[in-house]
């Protein structure tokens, strides 16, 4: 079995698509909103329905694809509805999304980033 070291990359597609689609047609919608993306490069990419109560994620495995998908029962994703980007987030930002929250809080700890703290 093929593991992963890392874990990947993550991008949601921006905007919301037609749920009918598997795995070849999210394929090539990531080709169009970007040629040069690799879906095979460690990268999970996150898709949203207009409904916004169910998301994909597509995630190549090494040896084939996977294709999660998440339904809720009584609320709604919030979501970025600028059409057809890729836009790279964090796990963190992907933990809030899938707990109902944006992924740009207005409050929250900002992680610190320095050499040295005196």
């Amino acid at each position: 079995m093929y593991k992963r070291e890392t874990k990947p990359t993550f991008y949601i597609v921006t905007g919301y698509i037609d749920f009918r689609c598997g795995i070849d047609s999210l394929c090539l919608k990531l080709k169009m909103i970007n040629p040069e993306f690799n879906i095979m490069d460690n990268v999970a990419v996150v898709f949203m329905c207009r409904s916004k109560d169910k998301i994909k994620i597509l995630y190549w495995g090494g040896d084939g694809f996977w294709l999660i998908y998440h339904r809720l029962e009584e609320s709604k994703y919030l979501w970025i509805k600028e059409q057809n980007n890729l836009l790279e987030i964090t796990y963190k930002q992907l933990e809030w999304l899938l707990d109902g929250l944006s992924i740009t809080p207005k409050n929250y700890h900002k992680e610190v980033k320095k050499s040295l703290i005196i």
